[in-house]
């Protein structure tokens, strides 16, 4: 069996494809230097890809010489929208309210423009991040937090012997291609003594995806489409016990972790928060989105051919990251 076409969540074979663009942009973060430069970029391929095992969804045809690089040419940043940072500042206090982090070492993956980070160390924690791309200098410039302009090795210690107690990453995991093995290292004892470790992880849910029909979603830089039922199964093989969802729970899935080898009667095992038994739901949202997304496609060409039959033009406003997607999906 070919290990590359297995489900990167639970490993199965048994996959249905969803959607298929023939032209995507490589990378719809990454700012190039000029029109010729982006041109030379190239294009890839998505074939988003839905495991009828576990409900998982992901880009089947991505290959590693096409990763995008979050170096110095890629930017990222939601700290000047108002409801951005509204919405990061109740998600940190609801964090707190489950792992009291005054006192604690909060590490952040992939902090971004440090906002969120910030927000922890107001609340009493030692804040440091990790971030490579060019966002890194938004964030270096907040107080109160240490951030390292690079990628967080996920298979060593911190170099100065730091023990962290609370990892944070907000949507990194859909970047990944191996997502599980990520999770089974931040689960070991690299940062320290694993048995009262918490995780907060959050990623967009592509149940809610498929359901509002946000066809322009799929683009290169998300490698992994988590649905709740698909994100707790990544979870609970890696090590890490789900004790509570916070945050938007419609657009993001947002979950509190505990290690699992904490055995306090504070943190008991359990089914985790209402995420099990979702994997019909998935299939069925899926089966929908694909009708759907196939009619939209022929009566948006057909829409398009028709005012350039006529001589007419066509012009684009917001020729972003859903826009420019969106404009590949029709080939």
């Amino acid at each position: 069996m070919d290990v590359d076409m297995m489900c990167p969540v639970c490993g199965a074979n048994e996959k249905e494809r969803l959607l298929t663009v023939e032209r995507a942009p490589v990378s719809c973060g990454t700012l190039f230097p000029s029109m010729e430069a982006a041109a030379r970029a190239g294009e890839c391929r998505l074939e988003i890809t839905v495991c009828t095992g576990c409900g998982h969804i992901w880009n089947d045809a991505h290959s590693p010489t096409q990763a995008v690089q979050y170096d110095e040419n890629y930017y990222s940043s939601f700290a000047a929208s108002t409801q951005g940072r509204g919405y990061q500042m109740g998600l940190a206090h609801d964090l707190d309210r489950w792992v009291r982090v005054s006192g604690k070492t909060v590490l952040e993956i992939g902090c971004g423009d440090g906002f969120f980070l910030n927000e922890l160390s107001s609340l009493g924690a030692r804040a440091i991040g990790f971030e490579p791309s060019s966002t890194f200098e938004v964030a270096a410039a907040r107080p109160g937090i240490e951030v390292l302009h690079r990628y967080f090795d996920f298979d060593e210690p911190l170099s100065d012997g730091t023990t962290v107690d609370v990892v944070v990453m907000r949507h990194v995991l859909e970047h990944l291609s191996q997502p599980g093995p990520t999770m089974r290292s931040l689960a070991a004892g690299a940062l320290g003594p694993p048995d009262s470790r918490f995780l907060y992880i959050e990623v967009p849910n592509a149940l809610q995806l498929l359901k509002d029909s946000l066809y322009f979603d799929f683009y290169s830089d998300h490698i992994q489409y988590f649905s709740p039922g698909s994100l707790n199964h990544l979870l609970r093989a890696a090590g890490w016990l789900p004790l509570a969802q916070i945050g938007n729970r419609e657009e993001f899935l947002g979950l509190v972790c505990v290690n699992a080898e904490s055995r306090s009667r504070e943190h008991p095992a359990s089914n985790g928060p209402g995420l099990l038994g979702v994997r019909d739901t998935v299939i069925q949202a899926a089966n929908g989105f694909r009708q759907q997304f196939d009619g939209w496609r022929k009566q948006l060409a057909t829409t398009v051919t028709g005012f350039k039959e006529k001589g007419s033009r066509v012009a684009v406003w917001g020729a972003g990251a859903r826009g420019v997607s969106l404009l590949t999906s029709l080939g």
